[in-house]
């Protein structure tokens, strides 16, 4: 048999630099074949690994696909050697390795104008004095800005990433985080749970219902209406339009993954993915999580069975109210919309409510529940839901973090 001699990355479309330039092909090779070709302290670290010592090229298939080549038979260790390295800023770093800075053991990335201390991770290193992405984020004991290497009395400033393509479980932007149409764009038309990836069958679901209201009979189901209508994503109110199509095609086979998890049988995932006869699996590390979904609020009850509510997000409406829109999938056993509320506040101390309260109402469409503030002037404040008076049981949502 042929021996592969050869492994291929497709890239997400939702991977930014700090600088919020989008990770490329170029991105890629740049790194892999600097960690294998220079002989800086950092780049012969990476050097040693066999899956970037024994590689004899990469390719830029096109922006958003890299292929690795082999002499002969890779090693077992390439794929999470691959995966393993920092991938540096073409944009950034090149015309620093070509001024042969990348081979100096006295270059620190921190002290350049503009700063080139930039990555893709979830934190971010900006400028103390002008936030400019790159850095310096450090401090010494008297307050000056530093560089990469922090002396005792010194400080390290990092800023979260909203662009990170993970981030966040408790944050809302205007537009929505990846993380959070990732989360609706895989809904499931059976049960609206998702299986930890966004496929045809969630496209297909939606699909029915384009352009159009519920039809009795019609695939398009009130449920589906209500759920795949979203307030953040879509262009027109009250109808699936171009808006969420587009969303969802972004996300297309994107999921969440577990990393480094094995084909089924594994504890780390949860659970077998109909029709793939176990896992949604391409490698070690391909494995989708469906039970990882930080948009879905669990609500348990009394004397009924639990509830799981989707967050639909905070939204302006045409009144320039700010309204909360929540979703539930189950067609039974509903609780009264009367028993969600939600409070707002903008202060460090949290005095909920202070900003603005609101009680759920049903909404004209299914399975709905409206929370209206009213007018509320601040962009940026913090959100906690609650059922019945008290918090729901999803840890995240006790304090939510939006940015309107």
């Amino acid at each position: 048999a042929a021996v592969q001699r050869r492994g291929q990355w497709k890239l997400r479309s939702d991977l930014k630099f700090h600088d919020d330039v989008l990770v490329t092909s170029q991105d890629v090779c740049f790194s892999l074949n600097m960690y294998k070709t220079l002989t800086s302290p950092l780049a012969s670290v990476y050097a040693l690994l066999s899956g970037i010592s024994q590689m004899t090229n990469c390719v830029q298939v096109d922006p958003k696909t890299v292929t690795v080549q082999y002499g002969g038979t890779p090693p077992l260790s390439a794929e999470t050697d691959i995966e393993f390295v920092p991938i540096l800023p073409y944009h950034v770093w090149n015309s620093l390795c070509l001024a042969s800075l990348c081979t100096s053991v006295a270059f620190d990335p921190m002290l350049q104008t503009p700063g080139a201390f930039v990555g893709s991770g979830p934190w971010r290193c900006d400028n103390i004095s002008t936030g400019a992405s790159g850095g310096t984020c450090t401090q010494d004991a008297a307050g000056n800005l530093s560089g990469q290497s922090v002396l005792l009395g010194g400080r390290v400033l990092l800023k979260r990433f909203d662009g990170y393509h993970r981030c966040c479980p408790n944050v809302q932007t205007s537009m929505g985080t990846s993380l959070q149409k990732l989360s609706w764009t895989d809904g499931e038309p059976q049960s609206l749970a998702g299986d930890g990836q966004m496929d045809l069958i969630d496209i297909a679901a939606a699909a029915v219902c384009f352009g159009m209201p519920p039809i009795t009979g019609n695939a398009c189901t009130p449920e589906l209406a209500a759920y795949y209508d979203h307030p953040l994503f879509g262009v027109f109110p009250d109808k699936i339009d171009i808006g969420e199509i587009a969303t969802m095609a972004f996300y297309f086979e994107y999921g969440i993954t577990v990393p480094y998890c094995m084909p089924s049988p594994d504890p780390l995932c949860t659970s077998p993915l109909s029709g793939s006869g176990g896992l949604i699996t391409t490698s070690a590390c391909g494995c989708m999580d469906p039970s990882f979904d930080p948009f879905r609020v669990l609500i348990p009850r009394s004397s009924d069975p639990p509830v799981i509510a989707s967050y639909q997000g905070l939204f302006h409406s045409s009144a320039n109210h700010l309204i909360l829109r929540l979703f539930y999938s189950s067609a039974s056993n509903l609780p009264a919309p009367s028993l969600f509320s939600a409070q707002m506040s903008a202060d460090p101390g949290h005095a909920w409510g202070s900003m603005g309260s609101a009680t759920g109402v049903a909404r004209a469409s299914v399975n709905s529940v409206v929370l209206d503030f009213g007018i509320v002037s601040a962009a940026h404040f913090d959100l906690r839901l609650l059922y019945s008076n008290a918090l729901t049981a999803s840890s995240d949502w006790d304090h939510v973090e939006v940015s309107l």
